[in-house]
């Protein structure tokens, strides 16, 4: 429910964001269609790492290499820098249908194993996966604040 109610939250913010908001820059420098792009993939790294913890392991990075996260998130982003909003609702779309499918394929034992998250530290593939829909809810933050608009929903997104 959660993570639906996010994808929901994020089709309703890249919906309203016209074609001049697209264009503008947020805080971080990057465009808000790059930005809207890194979170239409978001559901992506989540399955990744949802994945990786149902089976036990951890999902890390040592120390020394973490800024590899922000050049790979970088690299993914500029894919977007001409997509259309249809483009970046669609691809929103198709990960979330990705994390659906993830999610209702783990069993109760798999929901319930742990492992590192980077930057998270150690946690149950529940905890991630109900936690995860933060990481969006930062950067729509961030897209509202470029463009002026107020947060909305329950959920202050």
């Amino acid at each position: 429910a959660i993570v639906s109610a996010n994808h929901q939250e994020m089709r309703r913010l890249i919906g309203a964001l016209s074609e001049a908001d697209l264009n503008r820059r947020t805080e971080i420098g990057w465009s808000v269609r790059a930005v809207a792009g890194h979170i239409a993939q978001a559901p992506a790294g989540d399955v990744y790492i949802a994945r990786r913890v149902a089976a036990g392991k951890s999902a890390t990075l040592p120390g020394f290499l973490s800024f590899m996260i922000d050049i790979a998130n970088w690299f993914a982003a500029r894919k977007f820098r001409r997509a259309t909003k249809q483009e970046l609702l669609a691809e929103l779309d198709r990960k979330h249908a990705e994390l659906v499918a993830c999610i209702e394929s783990l069993s109760a034992y798999e929901l319930d194993r742990s492992g590192a998250v980077m930057g998270l530290g150690t946690l149950t593939t529940f905890e991630f996966l109900r936690q995860s829909p933060a990481h969006a809810q930062e950067h729509a933050a961030s897209i509202r604040r470029a463009v002026g608009l107020e947060p909305q929903g329950a959920s202050g997104l």
